[in-house]
């Protein structure tokens, strides 16, 4: 029964020393959509180094795929200096799923995004639906 006991104690203390660890890390993902919706809403990219690693991938709401943060953060600011430059992205909901104790999958919604505020070519249909949303891998590096 104290074998029993003990293993219950020391589960819960691993479990609540865990918590502790993912509050910790929900609060550095939190900061680092802050950082996004803040470059969103000013249209410029040059802070992209803090939210995003050297070799990210990005894929965009039409499947454009931009790999590593200079090509991310040149598309980003291309489209914002163009199509994007009057859009405001609002966080509505954001959802923090632990995959592992080091990595997370990270879903936002933005609101109050007009889609009709957006300048499009005549070519390009544009299948975005407002809300916005955006899935993002977030891992916890050790440095």
């Amino acid at each position: 029964m104290k074998k029993v006991l003990k293993t219950i104690v020391l589960l819960l203390v691993g479990k609540m020393i865990f918590a502790q660890d993912t509050l910790k890390d929900k609060a550095a993902i939190n900061a680092q959509i802050d950082a996004m919706i803040y470059s969103w809403n000013n249209h410029n990219y040059d802070d992209m180094k803090n939210y995003a690693t050297e070799n990210t991938d990005w894929v965009n709401v039409v499947g454009m795929w931009w790999k590593g943060r200079k090509e991310s953060q040149y598309a980003h600011q291309a489209y914002h200096n163009t199509i994007f430059k009057t859009s405001v992205c609002e966080r509505k909901s954001v959802v923090v799923r632990f995959v592992t104790k080091d990595v997370a999958i990270v879903h936002l919604i933005c609101g109050n995004f007009p889609i009709q505020t957006l300048r499009f070519p005549h070519f390009l249909h544009h299948p975005m639906e407002n809300p916005y949303r955006l899935m993002m891998i977030w891992q916890h590096l050790y440095l």
